[in-house]
């Protein structure tokens, strides 16, 4: 409320708390940050002719040789029909290889060749590189305020769901 001389205080409209904005722009930059930095790794991806994710399925086939698609699929996230030419992509570069399941002949599992063992340590070390020109210009004690503050918005983000 505004008073001006001796006249009745005239309303003016409120505005909105500068809290409200911080955690839209907030919000925004960390969607920005996820995008920017899939898509900065994903051109590091094309450069080893892979597509983006595929690193991630070799990865998983590294711990774990010869899951289902089914079961690559829930462990990436994604759906079946993504997976499954994700598959068929490594498959032609000679990566990855299907055989049939012994215990069961309707599933295929999907295995590593040797080719794809070799690329675990070549996208490790390309995520490494670019990890490391990400986060340029910030100390460990930086890193470690920032990881801790993005685990705790986590937390907070699981417990609306």
């Amino acid at each position: 409320m505004i008073k001006i001389d001796n006249e009745k205080p005239v309303e003016t409209k409120k505005t909105k708390p500068k809290k409200a904005k911080f955690s839209k722009s907030l919000i925004d930059k960390m969607g920005e940050t996820a995008r920017q930095s899939r898509a900065s790794f994903s051109t590091r991806l094309q450069d080893l002719g892979l597509y983006a994710g595929q690193d991630r399925l070799i990865l998983i086939l590294k711990k774990t040789d010869g899951l289902t698609p089914t079961e690559l699929a829930d462990k990436l996230g994604v759906t079946a029909p993504t997976i499954a030419k994700s598959i068929t992509r490594l498959a032609a570069r000679g990566f990855v290889v299907r055989r049939e399941d012994k215990s069961d002949r309707r599933r295929a599992n999907v295995y590593l060749t040797n080719l794809g063992y070799s690329m675990v340590k070549v996208i490790k070390k390309e995520n490494k590189k670019w990890r490391r020109k990400v986060f340029s210009g910030l100390d460990s004690s930086d890193k470690k305020l920032l990881l801790g503050q993005l685990d705790q918005i986590i937390i907070n983000i699981d417990k609306i769901k």
